[in-house]
């Protein structure tokens, strides 16, 4: 089996477990570590490609590279998904500490203070 079959195979699973978490958007943590596993092996594949391809190799490529596009859009928009969690839990946070201090950090602004008394 030659290199770029396998690099066409891993780059077809990395698109089908991208695609799955889009639809399911369930175990995320699971699904990041299958992705980053997926992305190890194929970059080891890459590194490990010669320069002369068949026919068929060829087309390979040209499928691995439209394949490329979706995955990298799916990792952005997985990216996004994690940004927004995290900001997310960060208003949190800071909403509860705001319940539970109440009047700390109470700003001054806006007070008249007469100096004649």
């Amino acid at each position: 089996m030659s290199v770029v079959y396998e690099l066409y195979k891993t780059t077809q699973q990395l698109d089908r477990h991208i695609e799955n978490y889009q639809r399911n958007k369930q175990g995320r943590d699971k699904t990041i570590l299958h992705i980053e596993r997926l992305l190890d092996g194929r970059d080891n594949l890459i590194s490990s490609m010669t320069g002369k391809y068949t026919k068929e190799e060829k087309v390979w490529g040209q499928e691995i590279v439209i394949i490329n596009e979706r995955i990298n859009k799916g990792l952005v928009s997985i990216l996004n998904d994690i940004n927004h969690d995290r900001f997310q839990l960060k208003r949190k946070r800071q909403f509860s500490n705001k319940y539970q201090n109440m009047y700390q950090g109470i700003s001054t602004d806006g007070v008249f203070l007469d100096k004649k008394e």
